[in-house]
């Protein structure tokens, strides 16, 4: 897992592949390893793609919420700023891709408070507290941070991958969404919950799993067999 094939960095659209890096020089490299820095990379290149999917799907709500132009020599309203699509939309079309981009936005924003409040935020405290317990014992704390990017990786469900590359091709198609209307999304949120739903224990735990699935089937999306009617195009 080398950070030039993170699959993640195709969501970044540069020309020169990014990724982290970190030189280890004495002390560090006592503490650090070389498969540590790559697991960084892994996990800086994940966080940055679902960032740039959020802020993409949040741009591409604030275009779709400013009023419709008025032309100076005609009532009528202009073509809204944020249509991909030259033609026109009626007003149906419009309000049922405003849904879906609300849907999309809410998965991405569920998915990425859940990553940074629970799942580094949590793993980073219970490591601080072991650092803190283990001053004087080296090898308690470096198996101590081995543990914390474990549990990192399996909270951001990229040690599966299964769940890591239905979460990749979800991210996609949002960046894809952001412009026009794709049903897809919606198929592959379900595969992705239930992939979630079926995760070993122990990555549940890892990811506090439990956390995220009550959060994103809100208001019994996802447990209603009728969540596909709720959004149709």
């Amino acid at each position: 897992m080398t950070p030039g094939f993170s699959p993640f960095l195709d969501l970044l659209h540069t020309s020169v592949p990014g990724h982290l890096v970190y030189n280890l020089t004495w002390p560090m490299d006592l503490f650090l390893s070389s498969g540590d820095n790559r697991q960084y990379s892994y996990l800086w290149t994940f966080l940055i793609a679902l960032k740039k999917v959020q802020q993409a799907l949040a741009h591409a709500l604030a275009d779709q919420d400013r009023p419709r132009l008025r032309s100076p020599v005609s009532s009528k309203p202009a073509t809204p700023v944020s249509v991909a699509d030259p033609s026109p939309f009626d007003g149906q079309a419009e309000r049922l891709i405003w849904r879906l981009r609300y849907w999309m936005l809410f998965w991405i924003d569920t998915l990425w408070s859940h990553i940074q409040g629970d799942v580094v935020a949590g793993h980073y405290d219970t490591l601080l507290q072991t650092c803190q317990e283990s001053t004087f014992d080296f090898d308690n704390i470096r198996q101590a941070h081995t543990n914390y990017l474990l549990q990192l990786t399996q909270g951001c469900l990229l040690s599966s991958a299964d769940a890591s590359t239905a979460l990749l091709e979800l991210l996609k198609t949002c960046i894809i969404s952001r412009k026009w209307k794709r049903l897809s999304s919606i198929a592959q949120s379900r595969q992705l919950f239930d992939l979630l739903l079926q995760q070993p224990q122990y990555i549940k735990n890892s990811g506090y799993l439990d956390r995220l699935l009550m959060c994103l089937d809100y208001n019994k999306w996802y447990s209603e067999t009728s969540y596909t009617n709720k959004l149709s195009i």
